[in-house]
């Protein structure tokens, strides 16, 4: 079953992936620190590399990769992206472009993604545009919703408002990739509903790479993600929520940060339904993190 089959699935597959790590006895497989250029990591590409590859078209010559970027399969499409940017950079550019507007939106995410490694930004203003239309409640229909990006009509299968939520808090995700705090407003009423489902989850992540924007900026907005966090964790009785703030605090913030938040989980009544290799992998953490103060503490300033 290919990942377009999957995606129509009266059980989202989304949810799948972000429940797993609950259910597994072993360490998280989850990993928030990945940034945009994960898609880009050896296995990514080999996966991709793999799957452009299984559907009959050459890896190396862009002119099949760009007839790839508009196949019938979303994972393919999204895949071809990939291998791409991978093997072409620069010139990868207007396939890029054009994919912002294909009709499934974790593609035209991709597409963003694969364009800000690149070092160009301008798909950022059709992420900030998903993240608005795909956030309300009525399904808008628009041009690049209704054709394929050959422009030809597109069958579309209706998404349910969680999924479109979800893929609006995608969109925001890649913003904060790039320093756009644009969805700081949005991840944070997920963060704080009280569910359990991956848009909850997703929206953790948005936060804490959000505080990983300037201070200064992100004040100057009156935004506060690591105090929306410590709300979450203080409130929360569910160990997929709390492990998922742990390991975004583990990846993402500074050790001052980590501290406060890695000590609220910890004096969490729920904490002892975490694994022991999630309240281990916590331990040594904090143990890091207040020896990077102490060693920051006791280095002499250089004078200017």
């Amino acid at each position: 079953m290919n990942r377009t089959t999957m995606n129509r699935a009266k059980f989202p597959i989304f949810f799948i992936l972000y429940l797993w790590p609950a259910m597994c006895v072993g360490g998280p497989t989850f990993d928030p620190a990945e940034g945009p250029g994960r898609l880009l990591s050896r296995d990514s590409i080999a996966f991709a590399e793999g799957n452009v590859r299984r559907k009959g078209y050459d890896v190396n010559d862009i002119d099949k990769l760009r007839i790839a970027a508009t196949d019938a399969s979303n994972g393919v499409r999204q895949d071809a992206l990939v291998v791409l940017t991978h093997r072409h950079g620069q010139q990868a550019i207007p396939i890029l472009m054009r994919a912002l507007n294909d009709p499934w939106s974790l593609v035209r995410c991709t597409a963003a993604r694969m364009l800000g490694v690149l070092g160009n930004n301008s798909g950022l203003e059709r992420m900030r545009k998903d993240m608005v239309e795909l956030a309300s409640p009525e399904q808008k229909g628009d041009s690049s919703e209704s054709k394929d990006t050959n422009g030809q009509p597109k069958r579309l299968f209706p998404q349910s408002k969680e999924q479109r939520f979800y893929d609006a808090l995608e969109a925001t995700e890649v913003l904060a990739d790039f320093g756009d705090s644009s969805g700081y407003d949005m991840a944070a009423q997920a963060a704080l509903q009280n569910t359990r489902g991956p848009g909850r989850l997703l929206a953790i992540v948005v936060l804490a790479k959000i505080r990983k924007i300037d201070e200064a900026t992100l004040k100057a907005k009156g935004y506060d993600p690591e105090a929306v966090l410590l709300q979450v964790v203080e409130s929360e009785p569910a160990p997929i929520v709390l492990r998922r703030v742990a390991e975004c605090a583990m990846s993402h913030m500074k050790p001052e940060s980590q501290i406060r938040i890695l000590e609220a989980i910890a004096r969490s009544p729920h904490a002892s339904k975490l694994t022991s290799l999630t309240r281990q992998a916590i331990r040594n953490s904090l143990a890091h993190a207040r020896k990077q103060i102490e060693q920051k503490d006791t280095t002499p300033q250089k004078k200017e």
